[in-house]
């Protein structure tokens, strides 16, 4: 079989482009085979054997007819991190590396964190792997979610606690619990749908995407709400936001917060 990263680039060209398509035939080689632009260049896939080939061009297909290369290859790179993928988590997205970054930058020594709607556990995972001194719990109401969790969280499974978890139906806290809490919970409303890319649609879990359009900040409220008795005293919250709602959500907690937005609005801090 002619398989090659040229053969590759132009199957996908028809569908993403001439630069997308680069990018994503690069992407594939990478989480497949480990290989550079360097070893592309000096043809490495051509020295694949015709099994590796042959798998390698019904990935291509497989994205080629939409599906993102991360859930085709199984995994995706985020953080210095190689994370399991699937379709019953979400893709990382970069801008949750901010939100990360934040936690990292202010939770005190032998802190307790909390990552509410954890998906894949990617910033769970990012967070233990950053600061070895904290405790990190990961809670989820989808078990295909926590499948995942439980694969990315594997290497500090000492530090990282996970936990089936309606993120709607927190209890209150007879003590402050957490440092932190941080969760990028589902937030896109059914209205933008028709402005969202194919591949997401038809294959990321709309279960961590949508919320109903008449309440597009419930998750916001009763996190915050949770957050009132569980976080202690200089504690918290985290939050990536719909930029279309977050005034919203500001209004709705202000009366209990500060409120700092950061990342044009995509994340929020509620101390």
């Amino acid at each position: 079989m002619n398989v090659s990263y040229s053969s590759i680039y132009h199957l996908l060209v028809a569908r993403y482009g001439e630069a997308e398509a680069r990018a994503v035939a690069r992407y594939l080689l990478l989480l497949t085979h480990e290989m550079s632009l360097t070893d592309i260049v000096c043809g490495a896939v051509d020295a694949l054997d015709d099994t590796e080939k042959a798998r390698l061009w019904a990935m291509a297909e497989r994205i080629a007819a939409g599906e993102p290369v991360q859930y085709v290859a199984g995994c995706c790179l985020w953080r210095g991190l190689r994370l399991e993928v699937g379709r019953g988590v979400l893709i990382p997205r970069p801008e949750t590396e901010e939100l990360v970054e934040m936690v990292c930058r202010e939770v005190p020594m032998g802190g307790r964190v909390v990552d509410i709607c954890t998906g894949s556990g990617c910033i769970a995972a990012a967070i233990a792997n950053e600061r070895p001194d904290i405790e990190v719990w990961a809670w989820d109401i989808s078990e295909e979610a926590i499948k995942y969790t439980r694969r990315n969280t594997a290497p500090w499974a000492d530090r990282v606690h996970i936990e089936h978890c309606d993120a709607l139906q927190l209890q209150p806290e007879g003590e402050p619990r957490w440092d932190a809490i941080v969760s990028n919970p589902p937030y896109i409303m059914p209205s933008e749908a028709e402005e969202m890319e194919e591949h997401v649609l038809s294959h990321e879990p709309h279960l961590a995407l949508f919320v109903p359009s008449n309440d597009p900040t419930l998750f916001y409220r009763h996190i915050a709400h949770y957050a009132e008795s569980a976080l202690k005293p200089g504690g918290n919250v985290y939050f990536e936001t719909n930029p279309l709602t977050t005034d919203r959500v500001i209004n709705e907690v202000s009366a209990t917060w500060e409120c700092s937005t950061y990342n044009d609005r995509r994340q929020m801090i509620l101390r």
